[in-house]
């Protein structure tokens, strides 16, 4: 967050404080310090590196995992997620026992924040570590003959000067509103579930913005890069809206965590990652040797006659944000985000913006799709081969498979829903015409769905009383639900009307729709009937377009678990429609009938 957490006051009141800038050595120092103190929290401890020739820094990050002793079971969540002053009110608010408690008394943190689990931040008093400070500089001065690694804090200049001749002066205060100039440090501490996990952690967030930068330029094939591992955004669930009553589930397929796995899959080189980057020109170069790297990405908007790019979004001065009539009308809200978001990150990170505005129109050779094998598939048949080679690289096509068949399905069934309402409605409106002598009639809601809710509690599928099947172009059933013999089973016979369907002349509005002839041979579990008892788990009741799909495959198919979406079966849908237009009455009744029954029992046992 930059070292800004803690410089205003916190909502119970604990004071704002003084969190200057780090210099890069002091920073390497105080990572030192808090490393040792944590290595007896946490078996595993590290320290992202730094982006090279970073000269400061807001805040120290550090990566934790496996917690020791007694702050081995302890909770990484808060009982609010607030701010707190490390004073007398913690206990009051936050229990004692938590992990982040324990490391803030262990740390002798002012303030503490745990905003979200797993990831917990520190507000350390410089007087707290000054002893460390010093005895590192007396080991500098004892080690100054003896030859050092050149990234050993014995070759560093002695951090108490640094600290006296940075923090105390009155220009390094970045908190005007602060109750006391007593310098602190701000600690980043991310808590990871395992070794693997630790390791992907510091990937992310090592070298500055090169997560920025690589995640930038793999999102448009629908990669991201996020804290718990590499993902992709299924374009099917993303860039199409849902029916009404369909809840969309994420549309983020998790592919792995494991560093290793995710480093070849894009073809970056592993052996590099782990010696280290000495310079930014290391790390870029790095980076456009990602298979699926292509510059223009970043060259969406022209360059200025100054050699800057221009602000694709023409943000506002006063907060921001785009301005509303630069943006296009057929740009979503989630893309509009995230280009104001890297236009954000060109003009406020030093990393990102070296990159895009001088380090790729000085290299104008690297990261051209056209000298790529691939070059002629358009974007969107990129991002799909992408998605395919990613789900049997990561052994993800069962995860896949079931996530996209189940919208899928669900999305089937919201709109054969919506088919069925229409249906309903239009018979209910001819029974209230031609009760009332009307043309044009008014319909409640509460009566559509009334009759749906009755479909859905009622209509089951199966051999109904003996089996049936398709006779002669129409549907001969045998048998009558089980119960009252209120219902007739879904066999009830008719004749199937035209295959163009007819016409109301007098409302000139379509009548039920018609059922062609001739439909293939039907599995008798395809069946609708009504049933005996109601089902009133909406997680039971029967996936009416289950019989659609089924029913368009081969009858040697018909028991297969899993019928194909692309198996959509129109003519055993117009029948289940024609079927819903002759026994929606039936099942009203009965759904009245249960209701009025329920409340003479309520009122009996009340």
């Amino acid at each position: 967050m930059g070292g800004k957490l803690f410089t205003t006051p916190g909502p119970d009141g604990s004071p704002a404080l003084h969190v200057p800038r780090l210099p890069t050595r002091l920073h390497d120092a105080l990572s030192c310090i808090c490393k040792s103190i944590l290595q007896e929290c946490f078996e595993h401890v590290e320290t992202p590196a730094s982006a090279p020739e970073k000269e400061d820094h807001g805040d120290i990050d550090m990566v934790v995992c496996a917690p020791r002793g007694p702050f081995h079971s302890t909770s990484t969540t808060p009982t609010t997620d607030t701010q707190l002053d490390n004073g007398a009110s913690r206990g009051s608010r936050f229990s004692e026992s938590t992990l982040p408690a324990k490391v803030s008394h262990k740390l002798g943190a002012r303030r503490w924040s745990c905003l979200h689990e797993g990831s917990m931040s520190f507000a350390i008093p410089f007087a707290n570590i000054y002893e460390q400070l010093r005895d590192l500089a007396r080991k500098e001065t004892t080690d100054k003959s003896a030859a050092a690694p050149t990234n050993s804090w014995s070759s560093l200049v002695d951090p108490i000067t640094i600290a006296i001749t940075t923090l105390t002066s009155p220009s390094s205060s970045s908190c005007s509103s602060c109750s006391s100039k007593s310098p602190h440090f701000h600690l980043d501490l991310t808590v990871t579930a395992t070794p693997s996990h630790l390791r992907w952690s510091l990937f992310i967030h090592s070298y500055g913005d090169i997560n920025s930068i690589l995640g930038a330029a793999i999102r448009p094939l629908g990669l991201v890069l996020r804290p718990d591992g590499l993902c992709t955004r299924l374009a099917e669930i993303e860039d199409t809206a849902a029916p009404e009553g369909v809840a969309k589930p994420s549309p983020l397929l998790f592919l792995t965590h494991e560093l290793d796995a995710a480093l070849t899959f894009l073809a970056l080189d592993g052996e590099k990652w782990e010696s280290g980057f000495e310079s930014s020109e290391e790390v870029f170069k790095w980076i456009v040797g990602c298979a699926l790297f292509d510059r223009a990405v970043f060259e969406r908007e022209p360059v200025g006659s100054n050699g800057h790019r221009s602000n694709p979004l023409e943000t506002s001065e006063t907060n921001g944000r785009p301005s509303p009539d630069k943006l296009s009308a057929t740009e979503d809200s989630r893309s509009v985000r995230q280009k104001a978001e890297d236009s954000r990150r060109v003009y406020t990170r030093p990393m990102y913006a070296a990159f895009v505005r001088k380090w790729l129109p000085a290299n104008p050779g690297v990261g051209n799709k056209s000298h790529h094998s691939d070059s002629s598939i358009d974007a969107t048949h990129r991002r799909e081969a992408v998605l395919q080679r990613a789900l049997g690289f990561f052994e993800k096509r069962g995860v896949y498979d079931a996530l996209i068949g189940g919208y899928r399905a669900s999305v089937d069934e919201a709109k054969f829903w919506q088919e069925v309402k229409a249906v309903v409605k239009h018979e209910l409106e001819e029974v209230k015409r031609r009760e009332e002598g009307m043309v044009e009639v008014k319909l409640s809601s509460d009566n559509i769905n009334l009759v749906v809710r009755a479909l859905r509690r009622w209509v089951v599928f199966g051999g109904g009383g003996g089996g049936s099947g398709w006779v002669d172009g129409g549907f001969a059933g045998a048998g009558r639900a089980e119960g009252a013999g209120m219902a007739e089973d879904a066999g009830t016979s008719f004749t199937p009307l035209d295959t163009d369907g007819a016409t109301d002349t007098t409302t000139s509005k379509p009548t039920t729709p018609p059922l062609k002839p001739q439909l293939p041979h039907l599995h008798p579990y395809l069946h609708p009937h009504i049933a005996s008892t109601p089902n009133l788990d909406p997680r039971s009741q029967p996936r009416w377009t289950s019989a659609i799909i089924t029913s368009a495959a081969p009858v040697a198919e018909a028991s297969r678990e899993e019928p194909d979406h692309d198996d959509y079966n129109e003519e055993m849908k117009t029948y289940l429609l024609r079927w819903v237009a002759r026994n929606w009455e039936k099942v009203k009744e009965l759904e009245k009938l249960r209701v009025e029954r329920g409340k003479v029992g309520r009122k009996m046992r009340g």
